[in-house]
């Protein structure tokens, strides 16, 4: 089953994820990975990049503006190398090991600068090997977002800001426990 959280930047994508991670972590019945981007701010409280979260506390900077890098998006030099040290082998662990429900907060122009990231979740997406659940732009940007809203059992839309992410993230559980086979389990 494919879930597609989709909204603007600033709508609650992350906040969802973040409030969804809480809800699973208290389903015993349930083993998910994943990870999710948190904004980074200065002291006088401007966005400076964001920084990569995993499911099991692994953390590292996906995009500033101070340190240079080949990439860049708007403002913000991209570190693919971290995308791939830390998202790429959570994408592995999802196809490899012994997890139900896969978390990626984003699909955005970042995290798709690295091949590696784009090649590993076109395999999940075709084989579609559990839940995947997964924070998209409004726009398709890339083939791959217009492959992943069109193999999508449900879509989830964040219209303004943070208000519906928490119940969002309530619907989505109550999906996935309805999806789930009669032993309750994955």
């Amino acid at each position: 089953m494919i879930i597609i959280i989709e909204g603007r930047p600033g709508s609650g994508k992350t906040t969802c994820c973040k409030h969804l991670m809480e809800i699973l972590k208290k389903d015993k019945n349930l083993h998910f990975c994943g990870f999710y981007t948190s904004e980074m701010r200065n002291a006088s409280g401007e966005r400076i990049g964001f920084e990569i979260i995993t499911t099991s506390g692994e953390r590292a900077i996906l995009a500033d503006v101070r340190e240079f890098s080949p990439y860049q998006i708007g403002k913000y030099f991209v570190r693919v190398e971290n995308i791939e040290k830390i998202v790429v082998p959570i994408l592995s662990k999802f196809i490899d090991e012994d997890f139900n429900i896969l978390i990626i907060d984003e699909v955005g122009k970042m995290e798709m600068l690295s091949s590696k990231f784009k090649e590993l979740l076109g395999t999940i997406i075709n084989k579609n090997p559990g839940t995947i659940i997964c924070t998209m732009p409004p726009v398709d940007f890339d083939v791959m977002l217009s492959l992943i809203r069109r193999k999508a059992n449900k879509i989830f839309k964040l219209e303004t800001q943070r208000k519906n992410a928490l119940q969002i993230a309530e619907q989505i559980y109550r999906v996935i426990k309805e999806d789930l086979p009669s032993t309750g389990e994955y």
